[in-house]
């Protein structure tokens, strides 16, 4: 059964910011945002929640934040009762916006690192079961420090928020504050094109392992899964999950290399059609029709259809008036 999302917004071509967001909820894993000030971080996150009608946890890091900003202030009154209880607990959110990450101090970052990860808080003697749904981290800058990376490890899904083309600031501009709807259609998952998928990420891992932890290589499934119901299919989920974890243009350079050639090999198929004869050609043609099947869903297979649905469609309108 399928299932409508809709996400309410001012904010002009984020539809994909707005999907990555989905995406972090439904597979549960935490989000970076890496963007210039002024991209709609802070304000997507907002608009994504009031449209989701969630409760939101946001905090401004700064190098002199405490564990307490996160985790509350102890209750006293429930503490004089012998009773440890901590108010307005990040614990009991479930949207979760942690702004400017790269500014935690080492105490923040070793607190966050348990929420990202197995969603507890170690509190003492205590383990507080954390809830959410959603949690979201923003950074202006993309943190790269060796000491920096087991803590953006734990953002499994990392997304970065470009500034908007002149066209679409125009609209911005010619329509200010008008709300638009970003609608996400989640569908049941279709299992054969899952596996498709899984197919081709299993023999990339070997490339992705030099770019991430194998944590996150376990955890790219879920991402791939997550695509296919909103729609994608099965090359297109994978590179999306490429994306958001290794980078974009890390992404492309993986599936290039693995990917084959298939222009080149519709063009040889194309060279041995008008080199062939007549008794040879339909089997070309057969073959080719093959070919733009087995290319189905590949990154370039529009231009492989480019290329050779001109050469079938010519080869059998000739048949058809020879037969008439």
């Amino acid at each position: 059964m399928q299932q409508e999302v809709v996400i309410k917004t001012s904010l002009k071509g984020r539809r994909e910011l707005f999907q990555t967001l989905l995406i972090g909820e439904l597979t549960q894993l935490p989000v970076l945002l890496i963007g210039d000030k002024g991209t709609g971080k802070t304000h997507s996150f907002f608009d994504y929640v009031m449209s989701r009608g969630g409760k939101p946890f946001t905090r401004q890091l700064t190098y002199d934040t405490r564990k307490e900003d996160l985790i509350g202030e102890v209750d006293l009154i429930e503490f004089r009762n012998g009773r440890l209880r901590r108010l307005n607990s990040i614990a009991e959110y479930d949207y979760i916006l942690i702004d400017e990450i790269d500014k935690a101090n080492s105490f923040v970052r070793n607190l966050l690192l348990s929420i990202l990860r197995e969603k507890v808080i170690f509190d003492g003697s205590s383990f507080v079961k954390c809830n959410w749904k959603l949690l979201v981290g923003t950074t202006n800058r993309y943190l790269v420090d060796e000491d920096d990376a087991p803590f953006i490890d734990r953002f499994v899904i990392k997304y970065e928020v470009d500034r908007l083309d002149v066209e679409t600031l125009i609209g911005a501009v010619e329509s200010p504050g008008s709300v638009v709807e970003e609608r996400f259609i989640i569908k049941e998952l279709d299992k054969t094109t899952l596996d498709q998928a899984l197919n081709t990420y299993k023999d990339l891992i070997k490339e992705i392992q030099q770019f991430v932890s194998d944590r996150t290589i376990v955890l790219i499934p879920k991402i791939i899964e997550t695509c296919i119901r909103l729609g994608q299919d099965a090359t297109e989920s994978v590179i999306s999950a490429l994306k958001y974890t290794v980078g974009r243009d890390k992404a492309l350079k993986i599936v290039e290399k693995m990917e084959p050639d298939i222009v080149s090999q519709a063009k040889e198929l194309i060279q041995k059609y008008h080199q062939s004869d007549d008794a040879t050609k339909p089997a070309i043609v057969g073959y080719m029709l093959d070919f733009l099947g087995k290319c189905k869903g590949q990154r370039t297979s529009k231009e492989v259809e480019k290329l050779l649905l001109p050469i079938i469609n010519k080869y059998y309108q000739i048949g058809n008036e020879n037969n008439q």
